[in-house]
């Protein structure tokens, strides 16, 4: 890429991209491959570099992938890990300890690129949810291996809409927690626990630094709670209008009519003459 100044345009994937079913807008898909060279394109997910690579083609049109939310950074054309962040055997274990003592239900994954892979333990505190995410990665969980010392991420599944986070008040001197909606039932309380510094706005800061390069104005588009911080350091960021209502109520929001909301934004850009440069991606 040249050190010309272009847009970048961060967008999340599951219920930004796709509808709730899963299924990708192909419009924007399109828009985003017209794009090329003019913009730098980026996903930020949550899913691990695995799960995107088993939904989408190898020709995607992006050029970068942020997973595991934050925790990692793809080259996508040269399918390179470029980045990447896991806790140390320390925190990993202490985290491990804290989740048993509670209770929970949870996943502790492998270190990246294994990350798809996990460990899990079914705490008294159980959710049907749990039980779902399990069968449907069935092929990727694995019994409890003390030889897997360091750890991407933990998950926990919870019924309990109201969790308190404050709960893990004593890891946040080196852990991210973060509170999402599941991606299966749409309902049930995932959390997210994360190394410190790791989140979707990190992993964008870290992208451009990476990049050498200067964006000539940054977009970012999400749909749920993991997103805020991204969508509220970009330039101009926005929720889809299928987001929690407390994410529309404090952040401007598209219409996401036919699971369109991200296309007719990408219209918009394209529009857009003075943000839109020939470059060499």
């Amino acid at each position: 890429m040249n050190k010309k100044e272009i847009p970048f345009i961060f967008l999340d994937f599951d219920g930004t991209i796709t509808d709730k079913k899963g299924n990708i807008s192909d419009k924007a898909v399109e828009l985003l491959r017209g794009f090329e060279n003019k913009m730098c394109r980026i996903i930020v997910t949550g899913r691990t570099i695995h799960s995107f690579c088993n939904k989408v083609e190898d020709d995607f049109p992006i050029d970068y992938l942020i997973f595991s939310t934050g925790a990692g950074i793809m080259d996508w054309d040269k399918k390179e890990i470029i980045d990447s962040t896991i806790f140390t055997e320390t925190q990993t274990k202490i985290i491990e300890k804290k989740l048993k003592e509670m209770k929970l239900s949870f996943s502790m994954h492998h270190p990246i690129p294994e990350n798809h892979k996990f460990q899990f333990f079914q705490g008294d505190e159980f959710a049907d949810d749990f039980d779902r995410y399990m069968n449907l990665a069935k092929s990727f969980k694995k019994d409890w291996n003390d030889s897997v010392v360091r750890s991407t991420q933990f998950l926990i599944i919870t019924d309990d809409k109201n969790f308190d986070l404050n709960r893990f008040e004593n890891i946040r001197d080196f852990a991210n927690v973060f509170k999402i909606s599941s991606p299966i039932d749409h309902k049930t309380t995932w959390i997210e626990i994360l190394p410190k510094r790791v989140s979707k706005s990190s992993g964008a800061r870290k992208l451009i630094k990476i990049c050498k390069m200067k964006p000539a104005i940054t977009f970012a588009i999400g749909n749920d709670f993991n997103d805020e911080d991204l969508v509220e350091w970009a330039d101009e960021g926005y929720f889809v209008d299928t987001a929690e209502i407390s994410l529309k109520e404090k952040y401007p929001t598209l219409q996401n009519r036919n699971n369109n909301g991200v296309a007719d934004f990408l219209e918009r850009i394209r529009d857009r003459k003075k943000y839109c440069y020939e470059s060499t991606l």
